[in-house]
């Protein structure tokens, strides 16, 4: 015959249903009173915007462009007030100078200018004695000199 298994049972660990329960008595869960959860304060969600320096850069160099651009136009405007200004101001110049200038021509009298210079003894162009002078371009000593001369005079000039 076959023997059988040698089977040990160990009494010593606590296995669930090995011992007996007790029983509770509880309401109905229609009759409870519903539990509210007590809740804790919550803490507001905190956005956090992560912004790249290099957009901070740029948008401050976008300000200091804007405000540069505006200080320019600005200045532009000054500079064509001064413009119009001089520009009124050469045309009172050269209005002033034709004033004047009318006067001078009106002013004198060409022909009592003529009797006077001829009194002091004035000769007229056409009459007057002419003298042609024809003179020749010296030669520079250095010009006839020789690339060798030249050469000697160089080093005459450093230990002289």
């Amino acid at each position: 015959m076959a023997e059988k298994t040698k089977i040990q049972y160990i009494n010593s660990f606590y296995t669930d249903g090995s011992a007996a329960r007790k029983y509770e008595l509880t309401q109905p869960r229609w009759e409870q009173e519903p539990e509210l959860p007590q809740t804790q304060p919550r803490r507001k969600a905190r956005k956090v915007l992560r912004v790249d320096p290099l957009a901070y850069a740029s948008i401050a160099v976008c300000a200091v462009m804007i405000v540069l651009m505006v200080l320019g136009t600005v200045r532009l405007f000054d500079i064509r007030n001064q413009e119009q200004a001089l520009a009124a101001y050469v045309q009172t110049l050269t209005q002033e100078n034709r004033e004047l200038e009318n006067t001078y021509r009106t002013g004198y009298d060409l022909d009592r200018i003529r009797e006077e210079a001829l009194i002091l003894g004035m000769v007229p162009a056409d009459q007057a004695e002419h003298i042609t002078v024809w003179v020749e371009r010296p030669v520079d000593a250095r010009q006839a000199a020789s690339p060798w001369e030249e050469f000697l005079a160089f080093f005459s000039g450093l230990f002289a």
